[in-house]
């Protein structure tokens, strides 16, 4: 795949559409400094994906666009297309079957970039992924820019293995393993989540299932409540329709009236409109005369404009006349001065001609001889030249041979300067610390080692200590939840058997509670809920006690005539304390059945008790007079009576709900007790979760420290390692510099002492020079002044000749000016006269008009006043005709109130039917809100009322239902639905986890592999890179010897360095190598690496700035070789780098700001030349 052409357009210098071809493999960019040759290398690393501003030499990615020069404006967007030769099909997958890829980017002033891969657009990661493995990339080792040779080499390990990793294809590897990693993190994570929700749901389902069960039940009684209350909504449907019927019967009569008084009121508008008929009849005669006055008044008014109109245009006419005769008076004052004006210039023209001629004459002569000095001076000047020249050429040797001279002294002052510095920076380096000082600074770190593991120990037995704190949290979260439960029932039943217990004691009796509270009694307990029954004797006791179940127990009333006065309806029962507080109870006694209020016990008095009916009988014959006997399941006997109770009510009686509320209420406050007791436990665990927490925190922020101040030691080790081995170098390297300096010393005194009798050669050849200078100065000085005096006299001559010109000039321009004015005064003093006799003629025309316009005047005065009685009279009738209209609107209007009477009458009853109505609407929308339809209703209403039913019975019934509904206490209705969809949830998480399970196995084991692929890849290619430095090295330096090594035995994250012995020297690191052998390593290494795995192309940006004429040289032969198998396009300014290039591109800057490209094949010049 080779770099076939770049198109650019609006890339910062590039502002016009470019195309930069590439037919060969070795193409040479050449061009002066700051033309923009390195913006084809941008280009190139910009379309391939680069982000950052930086490395484009840029602040923002802006930046890459044309921003304007001092001719041009900015552009608005910049684009760069690659267009590759893809005919040996490098590139796999779907491109492979394209001989050309086309990779192209686009930016716009926002910053938005868009790319296009063969037209199509695409994302950044496409392009990165297109390159993955061949080498290329915004960062490879396929782009070489200024300064990055010596960046390359002096990488950190880290970063050259990303070179060799490219070169191995095993980035993209490194991409997939990271890709595969995010996703065995999400998926860990997706786990932990699911497994957290399904242990949720199965909670919720177990708790979902109990309550659907009961809201099963809670449906069925909600469908029996609804087909009763649609009975009860129908039956009072029907008694409102009957009161509709009674209510049309009034509306009928109501009619009736009304329609009486519709008739009378026709009969009045008729005679009503009879008399509006004659009134418009009149006013349109008004009307008429009306008309004509105003007519006349108006036709008055318009003579009298005109008249005033002519009038005015008569005095506007004679003041036009005036100021016309005044300017004709001054044209011809104008005119005259005009042509006596005329007549003197032209005298003065002819009189200034012949002058003119005499000093063209004197001129032409004084320049012919002031050419023939000329001439003479110019071949003065040559021979001057040539003696400059020849004495500048004796200056020049005298002035090198003093400037080697200064320099060879200056050099050797400076070596033996350098010697001496050098001898003290030996003496310095002695002194300096050697690797006996670094033990301390090991031992320092491997102590701060030991301290980071303890640390690390601690806070794994913490996690797992909150791991334990955390799960006793959740199963204290449970059983609180359950309890919270229970309690939430209790507290729905308690609610249920309250409403029902106010009932039942008739603490929901409006008019009974309204009047309790007016005598502020309406707290006092009933006896139901202050007495205590033994087991089993509720009903015998209800039954007893009947409705002083209900009785008020108070203290005392005062005045019971009075406080009960204004009790006017319903039924009450008071209860007051017993005065003998020494009762007797005997076991064969109802009353001792009974506990709490003693007052009761004078209810109970004579009341004995037997386990049954049969017994009761037996008892029953030893009865005294006031005694009863009854049985603990309903049967109350007298000497002469039965009475049986069998309870019908399924939520128990009175007393039965009172014990069953008073052990709901102990069990809530057992329950309350024990989730208060459950808080605390809960509390306590969440404050060792967070002392955990603390405890975790502090020792991560203590880790964090200790690693920092690791990592602190490590790199002072580090430094001071590097300390120590720099030293060593700089001593080596010192002594052979001081070496060097002493035979340099000895060479330049030999060479100043040859250059010091050179100068004393060419001092004598210039006093020669200096008399001959002399000679040739004075004839020039004579030359010159004569040359001056001619060319004065030559100036004067052609000045006043050019003046003679201008003035003929401006006397023709004046005489063709007063000319062309006294033909304008001409024209103006025409036109003025024609207009003064028009005006005459306009003054003559306006007094007939107004003569007449005054007879006329007259007559319309005396019309108007004719028409003036006439409307008087017209005014007098239509009053007349008003007054008997307003008697008639009066008898109509008492009329419309008896009529709007009777209206109001009808609303009033149509009101009261549309209430009704209304009434019956709502029924019907409660029958079908409540899911019923009125005719089935009907339907089943005409069954049951055959049978009896009346709303009374409707009533009971639902009441009886709701009562059954609210013993159910709080349900979820949306349990049924909500247990469906959380079980298939349920199922669908299983499934779920199944998966991910099963997908985070397949993750794993292709980090496996990756890994083990990596491993081998980035071997074999590390010992193949290796093998072939071994190679280049020597080759680039004329010998020595270059290794790759590894900075660790981890082939997955080892580093990469790279030692290097040039000829003569001894191993070193290529830090410590010059900025010339940085340059020629790197080109080894980068070289080596291509090898390997050739990118198609390489990009070199003035590689070889650094190198002198002889690495040059081989550097060129090595790329020379090297572009057999890769293309190389590279930018130079060394002479002999160019004569390698096949192809030629000058980029050019003629322009400020803009580059333009000239291209030249060196093959075709070579040819075109040779013929």
């Amino acid at each position: 795949m080779r770099l076939q052409a770049i198109k650019l357009a609006g890339f910062k210098s590039f502002v016009e559409p470019t195309t930069i071809n590439f037919p060969s493999s070795l193409c040479a960019v050449v061009g002066p400094n700051g033309c923009g040759k390195s913006n084809i290398i941008d280009a190139v690393r910009w379309v391939m994906g680069e982000s950052s501003a930086k490395t484009l030499r840029g602040e923002s990615m802006s930046d890459v666009i044309f921003n304007g020069s001092n001719k041009r404006a900015p552009l608005g967007q910049a684009s760069i297309e690659l267009l590759f030769d893809n005919s040996l099909g490098r590139l796999q997958g779907e491109l492979s079957a394209f001989t050309e890829i086309s990779v192209k980017r686009l930016v716009t002033r926002d910053g938005q970039s868009a790319y296009f891969l063969n037209k199509n657009r695409c994302r950044r990661k496409d392009i990165m992924d297109l390159f993955l493995g061949t080498g290329l990339g915004p960062r490879s080792y396929s782009i070489i820019e200024q300064g990055m040779i010596s960046q390359l080499i002096d990488s950190k390990p880290e970063e050259l293995r990303s070179y060799l990793e490219e070169a191995a294809g095993i980035s993209k590897y490194k991409e997939r393993r990271k890709e595969t990693e995010r996703k065995i993190i999400h998926t860990r994570e997706n786990l932990d989540r699911l497994n957290d929700i399904r242990e949720e749901l199965a909670n919720q389902l177990i708790r979902l299932e109990r309550q659907s069960k009961a809201a099963e039940k809670y449906n069925e009684l909600r469908k029996q409540i609804r087909s009763t209350r649609g009975l009860l909504l129908g039956f009072r449907w029907q008694k409102l329709a009957q009161e509709i019927v009674e209510r049309e019967k009034e509306i009928d009569q109501i009619q009736i009236d009304r329609d009486r008084y519709v008739s009378e009121q026709r009969r009045l508008d008729s005679d009503i409109e009879v008399c509006r008929t004659d009134l418009v009849r009149l006013t349109n005669d008004l009307s008429d005369r009306q008309k004509v006055f105003y007519d006349q008044g108006t036709e008055i008014a318009r003579i009298e404009e005109g008249i005033q109109f002519y009038s005015e245009r008569n005095r506007q006419h004679s003041a036009d006349l005036a100021e016309v005769d005044d300017t004709l008076k001054q044209l011809e004052k104008n005119l005259g001065t005009d042509e006596e004006k005329l007549q003197e210039l032209e005298l003065d023209l002819s009189e200034s001609n012949p002058r003119s001629m005499e000093n063209k004459l004197l001129e032409e002569k004084s320049s012919r001889h002031l050419g023939q000095l000329e001439e003479k001076r110019h071949q003065f000047q040559y021979d001057w030249n040539e003696f400059v020249e020849k004495s500048s050429e004796l200056l020049r040797k005298e002035e090198v041979h003093r400037t080697k001279i200064i320099s060879l002294e200056e050099a050797i002052k400076r070596s033996r300067d350098r010697v001496d510095s050098l001898k003290k920076q030996i003496d310095s380096l002695v002194q300096h610390p050697h690797e006996e000082e670094l033990i301390p600074l090991k031992r320092e770190v491997e102590s701060q080692e030991l301290e980071v593991n303890n640390i690390l120990e601690k806070s794994t037995y913490l996690t797992q200590a909150l791991i334990r704190y955390r799960k006793t949290s959740e199963t204290i979260s449970h059983a609180m939840d359950e309890k919270k439960d229970q309690l939430q029932r209790l507290s729905g039943r308690s609610s249920s058997l309250e409403a029902l217990q106010h009932q039942a004691l008739g603490e929901e009796d409006d008019l009974e509670v309204q009047w309790l509270k007016t005598k502020s009694m309406e707290k006092h307990q009933r006896l139901g809920a202050e007495i205590l029954v033994d087991d089993g004797w509720d009903l015998a006791v209800e039954m007893v006690l009947g409705d002083f179940v209900q009785a008020l127990c108070v203290d005392e009333i005062e005045s019971p005539e009075v406080f009960f006065r204004s009790f006017s309806k319903g039924r009450l029962a008071f209860m007051f304390p017993s005065k003998n507080n020494q009762i007797i109870v005997d076991d064969d006694f109802l009353s001792s059945k009974v506990r709490g209020n003693s007052s009761v016990h004078a209810l109970l008095r004579g009341i004995r008790v037997a386990p049954d009916l049969s017994k009761a009988l037996i008892i029953r014959g030893s009865l005294k007079e006031e005694e009863t006997v009854i049985t603990r399941d309903g049967f109350w006997l007298g000497s002469n009576w039965i009475r049986i109770a069998k309870d019908k009510k399924t939520s128990g009686t009175v007393i039965q709900r009172q014990k069953e509320l008073v052990s709901i209420k102990a069990d809530i406050e057992r329950l309350e007790a024990e989730i208060k007791s459950f808080e605390g436990v809960f509390e306590e665990a969440r404050e060792k979760i967070r002392g955990a927490e603390d405890d975790r925190e502090t020792l991560n922020k203590e880790l964090k420290n200790k690693q920092t101040a690791l990592g602190i030691s490590r790199e002072k080790l580090g430094e001071k390692t590097f300390q120590v081995r720099q030293i060593q170098s700089d001593l080596v390297k010192l002594s052979d510099e001081m070496q060097g300096l002493n035979v340099r010393i000895k060479q330049d005194e030999i060479n100043l002492e040859t250059e010091k009798r050179m100068l004393t050669e060419v001092e004598k050849l210039s006093e020669a020079d200096n008399n001959q200078r002399e000679e040739l100065l004075e004839v020039r000085k004579d030359l010159e002044l004569e040359l001056k005096q001619t060319r004065e006299k030559a100036e004067n001559e052609r000045a006043s000749v050019h003046q003679y010109e201008l003035m003929i000039q401006s006397i023709e321009s004046q005489i063709e000016s007063t000319r062309d004015a006294v033909k304008r005064l001409r024209n103006q003093y025409q036109e003025l006269s024609t207009r003064r006799r028009s005006l005459l003629e306009n003054i003559r025309a306006s007094e007939e008009p107004i003569n007449d316009l005054s007879i006329k005047l007259k007559e319309e005065i005396s019309k108007k006043a004719t028409s003036e009685t006439s409307l008087a009279t017209a005014r007098s009738a239509i009053q007349d005709k008003e007054l008997r209209t307003r008697d008639l609107e009066s008898q109509r209007r008492q009329c419309e109130a008896e009529l709007e009477k009777s209206r109001g009458n009808m609303e009033e009853v149509r009101l009261q039917r549309q209430t009704v109505e209304v009434r019956q609407s709502a029924l019907k929308e409660q029958l079908e809100e409540n899911g019923n339809t009125l005719e089935e209703v009907l339907r089943n209403l005409d069954l049951q009322n055959k049978e009896g039913y009346d709303s009374v019975s409707y009533e009971d019934q639902l009441e009886k239902l709701i009562k059954r509904l609210d013993r159910l206490g709080p349900i979820n209705l949306a349990a049924l639905d909500e247990h469906e969809v959380q079980s298939e949830r349920k199922q669908y998480l299983d499934s779920q986890n199944e998966d991910l399970e099963n997908a985070l196995s397949t993750l794993e084991s292709a980090i496996k592999r990756i890994d083990t692929e990596t491993k081998e890849r980035f071997k074999e290619t590390f010992d193949k890179v290796n093998d072939k430095l071994h190679v280049l090295f020597p080759k680039l330096f004329g010998g020595g010897r270059a290794y790759l090594e590894m900075t660790s035995d981890d082939l997955l994250d080892s580093g990469v360095g790279i030692m290097a012995r040039p000829p003569g020297k001894r191993n070193v690191n290529v830090h410590q190598l010059s900025g010339g052998e940085k340059a020629l390593a790197a080109i080894a290494l980068v070289f080596s690496i291509f090898d390997l795995n050739p990118s198609p192309f390489c990009l070199l940006d003035e590689v070889d700035a650094p190198l002198d004429d002889v690495n040059v040289a081989r550097y060129v032969d090595l790329v020379k070789e090297m572009s057999k198998t890769v293309q190389f396009v590279f930018i130079t300014h060394n002479k002999i780098a160019m004569e390698m290039g096949d192809h030629l591109m000058g980029v050019t800057m003629q322009e400020s700001g803009v580059s333009r490209l000239v291209s030249v094949d060196v093959n075709e010049a070579v040819a075109m030349v040779a013929s």
